[in-house]
């Protein structure tokens, strides 16, 4: 239900390279022809989704859709923004969007 809020959708494990790898997320950066600083990584773990998009330089969203709150560990790689609900998700990648035009 979510999928139509974006722009592409990529599978770690058909590109070969797992997540929290950087090396994934700048390759997909590079197919995309996007410049890491405006993409956004939306995902619902901190040790690969987050932690991977941190060090590749994009954006994060962590997503607690089903209620589960993910505490932050100490040193963990910290989200741009966490979203509760999918209509908090798509204001904040439609407000993310507009800083981008």
């Amino acid at each position: 239900k979510l999928l139509h809020l974006y722009d592409h959708v990529l599978i770690s494990e058909e590109m070969g390279i797992c997540k929290p790898d950087p090396a994934l997320f700048k390759l997909v950066l590079l197919g995309l022809n996007c410049q890491a600083d405006r993409a956004a990584m939306v995902g619902d773990l901190l040790e690969t989704d987050i932690s991977g998009a941190t060090k590749a330089g994009m954006r994060s969203i962590l997503v607690e859709l089903l209620g589960v709150t993910n505490p932050i560990p100490p040193g963990a790689a910290r989200p741009d923004a966490v979203a509760k609900s999918p209509g908090q998700l798509q204001a904040l990648l439609e407000a993310w969007r507009q800083d981008m035009i």
